[in-house]
């Protein structure tokens, strides 16, 4: 319960610094992730681009990363404005990264798993490997909002356990237990960072009091 709690709750409306702290880090981190979330599909267009329809390999995934750049643009320029926020305005912003950073993710893997089908085991695997390094660095980049990591890397995560399940290929197959066990694993890192950065901020706010 404790779990579920930590993943569902709404930031603390109460915990001004806390609350402040943590949008502080998402607009330093988050720009790094959608940055990488740029680069990843840059690569597995490039990977794919030969055997793909146009839509799939430049339409969509060109859309998405202007999405991105622009989040990112708003996030650096939000850098400047985090000690001036309202209380309100900071957990608004919190919730829509909660909203917004999976969104982003799941559509960007779910490219990477509709491009799984258009190549072969090399390119698959490659795949395979860059949705999951995306997801990981994406869960790290937003660990201070733990509800937006989580969400993050299931979103990730689910889409290509789903591809690879119903593949028909037995080594994906087999891999689709692994990845769950890993992103499990993932999260409980994630989780255990967020308390650890928690503790720091309440602890500098104790010295400062």
């Amino acid at each position: 319960m404790r779990f579920l709690s930590v993943i569902l709750a709404a930031p603390k409306d109460g915990d001004e610094g806390l609350l402040r702290e943590q949008y502080r880090s998402v607009t330093q981190l988050m720009p790094v992730m959608y940055a990488v979330i740029i680069v990843v599909t840059i690569n597995l267009v490039a990977i794919f681009h030969a055997n793909t329809p146009a839509w799939l390999s430049f339409y969509l995934p060109g859309a998405l990363s202007i999405v991105a750049l622009l989040r990112a643009i708003q996030l650096l320029n939000a850098r400047k404005s985090v000690d001036s926020l309202t209380i309100e305005k900071l957990v608004n912003r919190c919730r829509r990264l909660i909203v917004l950073g999976p969104l982003l993710s799941l559509g960007f893997s779910m490219i990477g798993v509709q491009l799984i089908g258009y190549g072969d085991e090399t390119q698959q695997t490659l795949a395979m490997m860059l949705i999951w390094i995306l997801a990981v660095i994406s869960g790290f980049c937003t660990h201070a909002i733990p509800q937006a990591a989580v969400a993050i890397v299931l979103a990730s995560t689910l889409p290509m356990s789903v591809a690879f399940a119903f593949s028909g290929n037995p080594v994906f197959s087999e891999l689709v237990p692994v990845l769950n066990v890993v992103a499990g694993f993932v999260i409980y890192m994630l989780l255990e960072a967020y308390k650890n950065f928690a503790k720091i901020v309440r602890a500098t706010e104790a010295r400062l009091l």
